[in-house]
């Protein structure tokens, strides 16, 4: 839902939560289908390359930290913005070429996320389609 606050804050184009969001519901549906056909959520994935980019810590982390880094990022940008920022702290008074980069970095890390988002979530939909098509035959 973070996604939909910094869209709704103007930190972020609202097409980055259009992308989570649906993403989000697609995969948690489709493993709650096959829980319900007592498939086990990372049983469903078979091929090697869809147990790493889903299954692995590796993948597992390092999308979490592309989100942890975009949320902080985001914040930041955010407070720093905020009317009164200017005389508080030891970021006061950033030039604005510093808020700039902030805002790209917040930005770029929030399309690394998003790209993570999508890269874990399609393995699962291409699995739920293969277990589909399974049930059917």
């Amino acid at each position: 839902m973070l996604w939909v606050v910094f869209a709704d804050l103007g930190r972020i184009p609202v097409w980055i939560p259009l992308l989570v969001l649906p993403r989000g519901v697609l995969v948690d549906s489709l493993r709650g289908v096959l829980v319900a056909q007592g498939i086990e959520p990372f049983r469903a994935t078979t091929s090697r390359l869809a147990q790493l980019v889903v299954q692995s810590r590796a993948a597992r982390g390092l999308y979490g930290i592309s989100k942890f880094v975009a949320f902080v990022l985001l914040a930041l940008g955010h407070v720093l913005r905020a009317p009164g920022a200017a005389s508080v702290g030891l970021l006061a008074g950033l030039p604005d070429v510093w808020m700039g980069a902030l805002d790209l970095l917040g930005f770029g890390a929030s399309v690394v996320a998003l790209v993570f988002c999508w890269v874990r979530g399609l393995p699962v939909l291409a699995e739920a389609w293969r277990w589909g098509q399974r049930a059917e035959g």
